[in-house]
């Protein structure tokens, strides 16, 4: 993250998002329906699984508030792997 967006952001979303954006390994994350907690979540998976159902299904896994992340986690798979990708199911 460039200085800039460092010093926009709120603390707490920077030290949440930091190590996605860095491709470090989580071995555990929050699966609350907090929106930090949301929102890392299902960036780990969207963007580390190999297509949009291995995304959604990891997700929602973890177990937790799982309707909430299993949403916002289809939603960057199909940002990022297409709309078309995302199972039917």
């Amino acid at each position: 993250m460039t200085l800039l967006m460092r010093s926009e952001a709120p603390a707490e979303l920077v030290t949440a998002l930091e190590p996605i954006a860095h491709g470090s390994e989580l071995e555990s994350l929050p699966t609350s329906g907090y929106v930090l907690h949301t929102l890392q979540t299902a960036l780990y998976d969207g963007l580390r699984a190999a297509d949009g159902e291995e995304a959604i299904v990891r997700s929602v896994n973890r177990g937790g508030d799982t309707d909430t992340i299993g949403a916002v986690t289809e939603a960057i798979a199909g940002a990022r792997f297409g709309a078309t990708a995302l199972p039917d199911r």
